[in-house]
């Protein structure tokens, strides 16, 4: 088993502030704690920022502060201050003084909070109307069809073979003006045995890098049309 290191605190030292603001870069730290040290006048704004351009205005809470999650994104006094540090880059700006400022990758100082699970715990999923996977669906034999017509990633599907014989469904990584039954490989060529069903699912996807077309046919590579249509529902992204 190997061991890594915690990652060592990022300490500014004392920095005295008037017209010029503090900025350092965060990469590979998760927390934030503010000490101002001295206060003469102004108003320090914490910011944090993914570009070190466009900055956003960041919430920190006032280690002195008795009321349950009071936060602060500004300060007019000598005062300690932490949190999470939800970009790249920090900076503390606008007030005239002198503070200190530490990164640490261990969860902010004072920020746990001890907690016991009182009763049963039971999560409750959110139904959304948006996102998630679009379904292709159809009854077809030997004719390329379009799945998704463009790039995409396939998740599931469920076949059902009505015929008398075994049926295969091709799989394609192209568009269907470019698939050719019986010359045009398959990525997949799956057996649905007659009168049965194929399912299949993965929570990963399989990535199509141009496009998902599938057809029905006889054999795993042929353009032959099954005794029957399949009818086919693919879950794609």
């Amino acid at each position: 088993m190997s061991y890594s290191p915690p990652t060592p605190d990022l300490e500014s030292g004392a920095q005295a502030l008037s017209t010029t603001n503090y900025s350092v870069d965060g990469l590979g730290y998760n927390t934030v704690n503010v000490h101002i040290q001295a206060y003469t006048s102004g108003t320090f704004t914490f910011q944090s920022s993914e570009d070190n351009a466009t900055w956003v205005n960041i919430a920190l809470t006032s280690a002195g502060s008795t009321t349950t999650g009071a936060v602060n994104t500004t300060a007019t006094a000598i005062g300690l201050f932490y949190g999470p540090l939800p970009g790249r880059y920090f900076r503390i700006t606008g007030g005239v003084g002198t503070v200190y400022v530490r990164l640490t990758s261990a969860g902010a100082r004072g920020a746990g909070v001890g907690a016991a699970q009182v009763g049963t715990w039971t999560p409750t999923p959110t139904p959304a109307t948006s996102g998630g996977l679009t379904i292709a669906t159809g009854s077809i034999q030997a004719t390329a069809t379009a799945v998704k017509a463009t790039a995409g990633q396939l998740y599931a599907y469920d076949i059902y073979n009505g015929g008398s014989a075994v049926s295969y469904m091709q799989l394609f990584n192209a568009t269907t003006a470019n698939v050719t039954l019986g010359s045009t490989t398959p990525t997949a060529s799956i057996a649905i045995p007659a009168t049965s069903r194929a399912t299949f699912t993965t929570e990963l996807g399989i990535a199509y890098a141009t496009a998902i077309t599938v057809a029905f046919t006889t054999t795993r590579t042929g353009s032959t049309n099954p005794s029957a249509n399949c009818d086919y529902n693919i879950y794609y992204k």
